[in-house]
């Protein structure tokens, strides 16, 4: 089968992206699809067209979640660092990273589950330190980390940057409103240590919403 090249190049770049955010860092891109905007064409996950995510996505939605996994290098080293958290190892500090990735980037791979294992099998298979443990583990997460998106959306992410965005300051700003966020206290990935990130682009999350609506 040949593959849509727009379709091709999204699935190339959704592995990329789930590792950056999937780390330490504070600020995390939570609107992927501004800048890389899905086609009109795209599929959406239904039976109709499962075939055709799977076939015509692999590529872009590996390079996407790839740069939440470049962290887990770095994270695997610092022991002496867990030793603060009995019972916390660098496996289960890694598989947080990602689990906290996949949440941040739904739209990356449009919440499709056998797009995101796909993903996670092409970066096992390049290297990336993943096992068919964490991808079993995060495709069985992702049901509930969908609608723990859709209620920070609506309860969280969405009231706070509109909030925000109807201030005296905001008016004035010359760029794309944002606001920090805190993420839901079972995505920290150490405990009792907050996780945060920006988000921006109120129509990007409004059409979160909408595709996690059509999922669930």
């Amino acid at each position: 089968m040949s593959q849509p090249e727009s379709s091709t190049s999204k699935v190339a770049i959704v592995t990329a992206v789930i590792a950056a955010v999937g780390g330490w860092g504070t600020t995390a891109i939570t609107n992927w699809d501004k800048l890389f905007p899905p086609s009109a064409a795209t599929p959406t996950n239904t039976a109709s067209n499962r075939e055709t995510l799977s076939d015509a996505t692999k590529s872009a939605a590996t390079r996407s979640i790839a740069r939440a996994l470049s962290f887990s290098s770095d994270v695997g080293d610092k022991t002496a660092f867990l030793e603060n958290f009995p019972g916390l190892t660098a496996e289960e500090v890694r598989y947080r990273g990602l689990r906290k990735g996949v949440f941040l980037q739904v739209l990356a791979f449009r919440a499709n589950g056998e797009l995101l294992a796909e993903s996670l099998n092409v970066l096992k298979r390049q290297g990336e330190r993943i096992t068919d443990a964490d991808i079993a583990r995060v495709v069985a997460d992702l049901p509930s980390l969908l609608r723990m998106k859709l209620q920070w959306l609506r309860g969280e992410a969405i009231p706070k940057l509109t909030s925000y965005m109807q201030t005296k300051r905001a008016m004035i700003e010359q760029r794309t409103p944002a606001v920090e966020v805190a993420l839901p206290e079972s995505l920290w990935i150490l405990p009792g240590t907050k996780s945060m990130t920006y988000v921006t682009d109120l129509p990007s999350l409004e059409e979160e919403i909408k595709l996690l609506e059509a999922t669930l």
